[in-house]
């Protein structure tokens, strides 16, 4: 397993757990539902690291679990998908639904084994790097929404109201709020 300070290339089809650069919380979902909005799965950024932090890079098709080359490197810019290890959802967003702590957009899980739809489509942006650069685990980054062009966010002082940790949103400004990085590769 490679840590955070490693240098080694990102992969398609390997877990991850994605650290929000901010707060050191990591990306993480579980089967709690968002009481308003959509009423998907809940998306959150948490401070003790568990199984519920693991999300594995795909392809932008949807047509299956791996729609990219197993081990192949992920380029900057590239359209990836997410999808939550133990739930097999996609990380999700769509237009229409607020956030419920800060009204900013909704990040939700989304999806069925895997396949879901074009708004689990996020547009990668390794910080300092040109397009098609592969992506390190040492390097931050910046996940656009496709649909909506709002960046996966996130920031201390709002908790979702089903399970009290901290919100993750999708964000129509850009902000050092935006950055992750790989902290663990699997």
């Amino acid at each position: 397993m490679a840590h955070f300070g490693d240098h080694q290339l990102v992969r398609y089809g390997v877990p991850i757990k994605l650290v929000h650069i901010g707060t050191r919380k990591t990306l993480h979902s579980h089967l709690i539902n968002y009481p308003t909005g959509s009423h998907q799965q809940e998306v959150t950024c948490f401070h003790e690291r568990d199984d519920n932090d693991w999300w594995i890079i795909k392809g932008p098709d949807g047509n299956g679990r791996f729609n990219c080359p197993i081990g192949a490197p992920v380029l900057n810019h590239s359209i990836i998908r997410l999808e939550h290890v133990l739930t097999y959802r996609n990380l999700h967003s769509h237009h229409g639904f607020k956030s419920p702590a800060t009204n900013q957009g909704e990040v939700t899980a989304f999806g069925e084994f895997g396949i879901g739809d074009a708004n689990d489509n996020w547009r990668l942006e390794v910080q300092g790097h040109h397009p098609g650069a592969p992506w390190r685990i040492n390097e931050q980054v910046k996940l656009i929404h496709v649909a909506t062009n709002h960046a996966l966010h996130s920031h201390n002082g709002h908790n979702t109201p089903g399970s009290d940790q901290q919100e993750v949103t999708a964000f129509g400004e850009r902000d050092a709020n935006d950055l992750w990085a790989i902290e663990v590769l699997g």
